[in-house]
């Protein structure tokens, strides 16, 4: 990753296999970012996420977000 002028930024460095770099690049592609640097945050805040909330948690948030989905097509 390049490292900018920017006093709120550092730089991270890693060894990966080149199968989890295709993984990574898939990602990337995948989420649209604008940056490698916000692909691996987008990733970091999900499985800080995941261990914040738990599996049940999310599993009821969905839950919740698909009642309200059927409620706004019925028009309610």
């Amino acid at each position: 990753m390049k490292s900018r002028n920017n006093p709120n930024h550092v730089q991270f460095a890693f060894d990966i296999s080149g199968e989890s770099k295709a993984r990574f690049e898939k990602i990337h592609q995948a989420l649209k970012s604008k940056t490698k640097s916000q692909t691996l945050e987008a990733i970091i805040l999900q499985a800080s996420l995941q261990d914040i909330a738990g599996p049940d948690v999310l599993s009821r948030i969905e839950t919740k977000i698909d009642h309200l989905t059927e409620l706004i097509e019925m028009g309610l």
